[in-house]
């Protein structure tokens, strides 16, 4: 437990080293304050104060955990909550247990810090390899052939979307197995049920951080689904595979270099809500809420539901525009 009697020792451990810029590399450091490091650096975030700072402040186990809650009010003022979102973050803040017991959990920091990593490649695999799914009918001119299936477009439509759908969800599956077995057979399986404060310093939910990476890649998989019958519907309507992967590819770059201002409230969530732009940490683990009938869900709740509605329209739009389609001009 990071408590008084921890709080205490590492201030002193650090108290030993010679005050310089690259102290860390000195024999003190490796004796005295290598050990606590992790504890020194959680004092730093939550309090917001320097080396020097942290180094003369006077431990004390309540002034800590209430500087830390304060460090939560203050990311509210910066993200412009409303006072619902205040009181929700509040309530949550209030649940947490302190003091807050530090567990190794560096397997399931690995998993997070490679969740945007993760997110990106699958966007692009699901744009590169699904762009020509239904344009080849056109480009290769077999439509004439295809659309004469016996048991007519409409079912021939599904079971292309659906193949499509296995492809870029399976794609997604793979990529989140395989992160999960190499950092879990890396450093183990310890730390599941560490708080989510150890490692995303600024969230003030009562999670644990075993349950962020659940949650988090849970996310990326309904986002899977999406994208991969968004691509689709783009090289079904303009019936081109270069359209179907420039605009998915364009909207991924400008949801890494376009971010909208704090002050612009439901443009910049709907901007950061986008599939292109959602997998992040500060996205997915967002402040924000969103309100339904009066009441707040958090972003993961609520956007994985609203991309399973939205897939459901493309796939009927995308179905009757197949339907419809005429072979003509050859």
């Amino acid at each position: 437990p990071i408590d008084q009697s921890l709080l205490e020792e590492t201030i002193a451990a650090y108290k030993d080293l010679p005050i310089e810029t690259n102290y860390v590399l000195t024999e003190e450091y490796q004796t005295y304050a290598r050990p606590y490091s992790e504890i020194f650096h959680l004092i730093r975030v939550w309090t917001g104060m320097d080396k020097q700072a942290v180094v003369q402040w006077v431990p004390d186990e309540a002034t800590l955990y209430a500087t830390m809650m304060g460090r939560f009010e203050e990311s509210s003022i910066n993200n412009h909550l409303t006072e619902a979102e205040i009181a929700y973050w509040q309530g949550q803040a209030d649940t947490i247990t302190t003091p807050i017991v530090y567990q190794f959990h560096e397997a399931y920091r690995c998993i997070l810090e490679n969740f945007l990593i993760v997110g990106f490649m699958m966007l692009l695999f699901a744009a590169i390899v699904l762009s020509s799914s239904f344009p080849d009918e056109h480009t290769h001119r077999t439509d004439q052939l295809v659309l004469c299936t016996a048991n007519g477009k409409r079912r021939l439509y599904w079971v292309k979307l659906f193949s499509g759908i296995t492809v870029g969800f399976v794609g997604a599956l793979l990529m989140t197995v395989l992160t999960w077995l190499l950092c879990l057979g890396i450093y183990g399986c310890e730390g599941f049920d560490a708080a989510m404060q150890i490692f995303y310093t600024s969230y003030a939910g009562n999670l644990t951080i075993g349950r962020g990476c659940l949650i988090a890649y849970g996310c990326l998989l309904v986002t899977a689904l999406l994208i991969s019958i968004f691509v689709m519907f783009l090289s079904e309507l303009f019936h081109s595979s270069i359209a179907a992967l420039s605009i998915p590819t364009a909207m991924i770059l400008a949801g890494m270099l376009v971010q909208v201002p704090a002050e612009y409230r439901i443009l910049g969530q709907i901007w950061d809500y986008l599939p292109t732009s959602y997998l992040t940490m500060w996205n997915t683990f967002d402040l924000r809420l969103v309100s339904v009938f009066g009441t707040q869900f958090p972003s993961y709740q609520i956007v994985p539901l609203l991309y399973i509605l939205a897939a459901t329209l493309l796939a009927l739009t995308g179905s009757r525009i197949y339907c419809r389609r005429q072979i003509s001009g050859r």
